[in-house]
Formats: structure tokens, C-alpha cells, sequence
């Protein structure tokens, strides 16, 4: 056990606040890093402590075992800790208890050497700080020219893991192998260049211990008919020669139709290739067939089993291919993060390397279970998104940092909670500064602005820190590029861009008087596009900020017309045709809509138009308005629509007729 020396306070989020005097088990498992314990406290909080703060101290097996016990008392009414982190806290004390149980009743000491490799924390601060590695904090009687360079001069290293669980056996082995043949196939498809010995890998491999009578008998369905025929299932590589026999209970005309019926079957599902559908087929029935089980039995069985939900558990989860595969690819990420040497010296021969590992990483996010890819995500604190910001900060190369943001793109479609550790990292920072320093280049500008749109969608406010670089400025420059977007943006794709940022980042802000977009855009002398474009989404109904999944809470440019409207100077960049157009809108919306949330933020939008566009001047649409307005008003019952629709008009003398005949 640990105790500490000095009093602490947490400067990471990963990381426990302590006093002087605590006692702390230490979590076996963890990979060792040279200035922090990965630990638990007496309260039930899991995290770092930096090493220099603490001390061993020596207890008894009993001692040991009371203080587990009030650890996990603690943890179960501890409401600060979410469920998550409960049950993985748990889940460690309950595994140290059991060591402690088993040396005392005298059981291997094996128990101990078994947990170090399958349990235990794997991340480390230098998983989640945003700049360059550093030491762990000195006690408060070290000098501050005594630090040593620790982490500084350290050689680059993987963030800990543990190993795998999935075994080397030949199911495993073939599994690989057939994923191999199937992003073999997908790759080719793209354009990708595949190697003539990456295609030998995919072949079909017979198993050697094979008792073809027992598999001849096990398939036969009735009685074996005289006019059987016999297929060989070959090996795909020709130096394999090994043949199954196999007897049908109907002729070999018929076993080929189905077959063939099988292949175009997978042709049509999945899109692979005759050659990859065909390998997939053998392998199915290959594996099936070294079961050496009664298929009448295994494949109905199979059946059911399909229809239930796979890979649900936490260890079918961490046993699945699609989560070793992850987990390898972010271990090499972050020892590329972590190689200085490569980044000073300015060596790109690792190139070619960062960006298969990243392709790879971003294709088996999207195509594994939505559950697998947030598990691997979601380890340890999301420790894992925060190495590749810290990549991304780190790296220069706009090869590597464009498929990084596609990346990041890619895990914030998963789990939403990405998008808030990315717009608390420096992220939003590094694109920005990205974007002032490679202004006329279209596409790294496109690029950064739709992460930035994806970080800002939920509504959460940016770090005040952060507005230096992402505050008026930064609004002014994307204002100016949208109305003056840069010449190699042939495509046009930088205002559409643009727009979804702007109406984004203006989800943060809940009071009008404190909203910088509306003083940016107050500021700026012409606002011509950005003005058309908003007509144009409103009319669509479309929401620029929804770029993954949908998002809660009210549509981006329903709120940013209700915030323009309500600032005098925002409204003068308003042409008498916008006007118009947008009571257009506003009209047809009022009389589409039923009761409800959307109705009656198209009601607010009309009153904040209407009074202050000076509508009593040119009239338009008021037929409609008065029919719209007299409608809702004459429904069944109380609502806030109706409220709302009688405060229109009495506001204006044009609608007092309609205020009249509703009464």
C-alpha cells in the first residue's frame, strides 16, 4: 500500500486530489510509468498520484483486507463516481482482494502474475496533458532546479495495455486471414495498390487432422443415395493439395445450381468481388465442416444465434478481432506520437506507415460494432483520443494531419462524448491556427472547418481561455472567407463550410447580448452570401450543424434567425427582398405545422421579424398570416402557441380583425 507525504491537488482530470497522510492501494496491472501510480483511494476515486508524493508502507494481509472492504463501502455510496468508473473500480479491488485471499490460504503465487497481465490501468498522464511530456511534480521541499529531466529524456513507449486475450489457435488464425482477403478486396476497389503476396495470404487452408468418413456420415441428412456425387473443397493456395470428401444426398448438378445461387448471394450483399465471395464460402464451409458436429444440429443452432445481439459482453468484446485490431493501431499511434527523434530530425520515411495504420483505424471504426469501437475508445478515460490530438498537435505533415482529422470525424460519429474531449483539448486551437496560416488552401481549410463545426454542434461553450484565438478574430476571418472564399476553391464547398461553422459556434451562446457572432457579423460591411445562404438552409429545413448523428436540442439556423433579429445592426444587412422571402418561409411554415416545439419557434421568429422589419410598411403575405394566426388561436384548449399567436397580433393594428374574430 501507499501513503502519501505531502498534500496534492490534481492539476489533470485523470489524476486525485490528496492531503498528506492518505493511504492508497495501488492497482496491479498497470504499465509502470516512471512518475505516477495508478491508484485507489479510501473514498472509492481511481487515478494518478505522482510517485515522488509517496511513500510504501507495510501492512499486515488482515489490514490490507479491512481497508479493501471500506474501500468498496465507499464506492457504492460515492455519487461523484460515475457508473463506469464504479464498476471497473470494483472490479480491480475485488481482483486485488482475491490475491490477497489466495496468498493466505497458501495458493500459487501465480494468481498475482496472471492478473499483472490481463487486469489493471492502462493510462498514463501523458495520455491526457496538451503539450510536451513533463515530470511529475516535485514535493514541496524540492527545488525547482532540482527536477530532473524524467519523461523528458525517456525513450518513446506505448501507452500501457494488456495483452490480448484472443488465442493463436487455427479458427483465430483463420479468422485473420479471411479479414485480410475482404479489406484485400475493398482496397482494390478504391485504388488502392495490394502486393501479389498480400493476395497468396487470403487462400483457403484445409485442416490437416481431418477424419473425411465421420464428416461423410455426420452431413449425409437421410439415407446416402446411390447416385451421390463428391466435391473437393481445394486449397486456393496450390501447394495445398489436401482433399475433403464430402457426400451428398443429391446429385452434383444440384449441389453446383446452390452453389452458385450462394455465391451471387454474397456478390449482392456485401459487393465483394466473385474471388473474395467465393474464398469466403470455402472458408464457411471448411470451418464448419472441421467442427466435425451434425449440421442438421449446428446450423439451426447457428441460426439462432445470429438472431440474438454478438459480442454484447465486455469479453466477447475485448476477445473480438475488431478490438485487438484497435488497440494495436492506437499503441503504434502514440509510440509515433511519442518518437521525438523522427520529428526533430524531420525522417518522413515513417509516412507511408502513419497512414496505413490511420486508414486502418479509421475503415475498422466504421465497419466493427458500434459497441466494440466506443469500448476501445472509452478506455481509460478516453486516453486513447487524447494521444492523437497530441499527435495531431505535434505533426506537420498535412498528409498524416488530414486523414487524423477524417479520424477524429469518425470516432465523435460514434460516441458524442469524443466531441466534448476534443473541444477541452487544444484541438480547436491547432485547427484554427491551421486555418490563418493556410488561408488559400480550400481543402485544409474545408477540412478544419467541419471538425470545428462537429466540435461546437452540441451547444457546449468553448473554454473562456480559448476565445483569445477563437473569439472575434477568428469569427471575422471565417465571415470574410465566406464572403470572399479563396481561388482554389473550385468547387465552391468553402461557404456551405463556412455557414455550418458560423451557425454552430453560435449554438454556445444562450444571451444575445454576449454573443460575439452577432457583434462579428454587426461589424462587417457586407454580408451578402451569408444572408442567402441562411435563406437558403431555413427554406430546406436543413441544419448545417447536424453533420453526424441527429443532435438535440433546437435547429443551428432556427436559432441563429432568432438571434440575428434580435440585434438592430445585424437585421440592416437584411435587402427588403430578403425580407420578404423569409415571411415567405415563416408563412408556409405556420400553416404546414401542428402544435409543437417547431411551430412555435416559427411563431417567434414571425413576431421578432415582423416587429422589427418594419412589416406595417409593405404587408406582405398578411392574408395568409391571418388565416395562419386565426387558426391557431381558434384551437381546443390553453397552449403556449396560442399565447404567442394573440401577442402577434396585438402588436399590430393589420391583425387587429383577426384578434376580433377569434374572441
Amino acid at each position: 500500500m501507499l501513503r502519501s507525504l505531502y498534500n496534492y491537488k490534481a492539476t489533470y482530470p485523470s489524476a486525485i486530489t490528496f492531503s498528506a497522510g492518505e493511504m492508497f492501494v495501488e492497482i496491479p496491472g498497470a504499465k509502470m510509468d516512471q512518475n505516477w501510480h495508478y491508484v485507489t483511494s479510501i473514498s472509492g476515486k481511481s487515478g494518478f498520484v505522482p510517485k515522488n508524493y509517496m511513500e510504501m508502507k507495510k501492512c499486515s494481509d488482515d489490514e490490507k483486507l479491512r481497508h479493501l472492504n471500506k474501500i468498496l463501502e465507499n464506492i457504492s455510496t460515492n455519487r461523484q463516481i460515475n457508473t463506469t468508473e464504479r464498476k471497473e473500480s470494483i472490479t480491480n479491488i475485488e481482483k486485488v482482494k482475491s490475491t490477497i485471499s489466495s496468498s493466505i490460504k497458501g495458493d500459487s503465487p501465480e494468481l498475482l502474475v496472471d492478473m499483472k497481465k490481463s487486469t489493471g490501468s492502462r493510462e498514463s498522464l501523458n495520455s491526457v496533458r496538451s503539450s510536451k511530456k513533463r515530470a511529475a511534480p516535485q514535493p514541496p521541499s524540492a527545488r525547482v532546479n532540482d527536477l530532473g529531466t524524467g519523461s523528458e529524456c525517456s525513450s518513446p513507449r506505448i501507452s500501457p495495455r494488456p495483452p490480448s486475450s484472443i488465442g493463436a489457435g487455427s479458427e483465430e488464425r483463420e479468422l485473420h486471414s479471411l479479414q485480410a482477403c475482404i479489406m484485400e478486396d475493398r482496397e482494390s476497389r478504391s485504388g488502392m495498390k495490394i502486393s501479389e503476396d498480400r493476395h497468396s495470404s487470403s487462400s483457403l487452408q484445409i485442416p490437416g487432422q481431418y477424419d473425411s468418413g465421420k464428416f461423410s456420415h455426420q452431413t449425409s441428412l437421410s439415407s446416402v443415395s446411390t447416385d451421390s456425387a463428391v466435391t473437393d473443397l481445394v486449397s486456393a493456395d496450390s501447394s495445398v493439395t489436401d482433399l475433403v470428401t464430402v457426400t451428398y444426398q443429391h446429385p452434383q448438378e444440384s449441389c453446383r445450381a446452390k452453389a452458385l445461387d450462394l455465391i451471387e448471394m454474397m456478390r449482392q450483399q456485401t459487393d465483394l468481388s466473385h474471388q473474395t465471395s467465393t474464398d469466403l464460402l470455402k472458408r464457411i464451409l471448411v470451418n464448419l465442416a472441421a467442427s466435425q458436429k451434425d449440421l442438421n444440429v449446428l446450423v439451426p443452432s447457428l441460426i439462432n444465434e445470429l438472431k440474438e445481439e454478438l459480442f454484447s459482453s465486455d469479453s466477447e468484446i475485448i476477445g473480438s478481432n475488431d478490438f485487438t485490431t484497435l488497440t494495436r493501431l492506437l499503441d503504434e499511434l502514440t509510440q509515433a506520437k511519442e518518437d521525438d527523434q523522427q520529428r526533430n530530425w524531420m525522417l518522413h520515411e515513417d509516412e507511408d506507415k502513419i497512414i496505413r495504420n490511420l486508414q486502418q483505424l479509421d475503415t475498422t471504426l466504421r465497419n466493427a460494432k458500434i459497441g466494440i469501437s466506443k469500448k476501445a475508445l472509452q478506455e481509460w478515460k478516453y486516453s486513447n483520443v487524447q494521444n492523437l490530438v497530441e499527435y495531431f498537435q505535434m505533426e506537420t505533415r498535412w498528409s498524416i494531419r488530414r486523414i487524423l482529422i477524417e479520424t477524429f470525424t469518425t470516432m465523435a460519429s460514434i460516441d458524442t462524448a469524443v466531441i466534448s474531449v476534443m473541444l477541452n483539448s487544444v484541438l480547436p486551437l491547432e485547427l484554427a491556427q491551421d486555418m490563418f496560416e493556410n488561408c488559400e488552401d480550400a481543402d485544409r481549410l474545408k477540412h478544419s472547418a467541419v471538425l470545428l463545426t462537429i466540435m461546437f454542434s452540441q451547444g457546449e461553450p468553448l473554454p473562456v481561455h480559448y476565445m483569445d484565438q477563437l473569439g472575434a478574430n477568428f469569427l471575422s476571418f471565417v465571415l470574410y472567407g465566406l464572403e470572399n472564399p479563396p481561388q482554389s476553391d473550385v468547387e465552391e464547398n468553402i461557404p456551405d463550410a463556412y455557414m455550418g461553422l458560423l451557425a454552430s459556434y453560435n449554438l454556445q451562446f444562450k444571451d444575445a447580448s454576449t454573443n460575439l457572432l452577432l457583434d462579428s457579423i454587426a461589424k462587417v460591411s457586407s454580408a451578402k452570401i451569408f444572408t442567402e445562404k441562411l435563406l437558403l438552409l431555413l427554406n430546406r429545413e436543413e441544419d448545417p450543424a447536424q453533420l453526424l448523428s441527429p443532435r438535440e436540442g433546437i435547429n443551428s439556423i432556427h436559432k441563429l434567425v432568432l438571434d440575428l433579429f434580435s440585434n438592430d445592426d445585424c437585421i440592416a444587412h437584411f435587402y427588403t427582398n430578403d425580407l420578404m422571402v423569409l415571411i415567405d418561409i415563416i408563412a408556409r411554415q405556420l400553416c404546414d405545422l401542428g402544435p409543437g416545439v417547431e411551430r412555435y419557434t416559427y411563431l417567434e421568429m414571425a413576431h421578432l421579424v415582423l416587429i422589427r422589419s418594419g412589416y406595417e410598411e409593405h404587408l406582405h403575405r398578411l392574408a395568409d398570416l391571418q388565416v395562419c394566426l386565426s387558426r391557431i388561436q381558434r384551437e381546443e384548449g390553453q397552449s403556449v402557441d396560442k399565447l404567442k399567436a394573440s401577442e402577434i397580433c396585438n402588436s399590430f393594428t393589420c391583425f387587429n380583425n383577426t384578434c376580433e374574430e377569434c374572441k
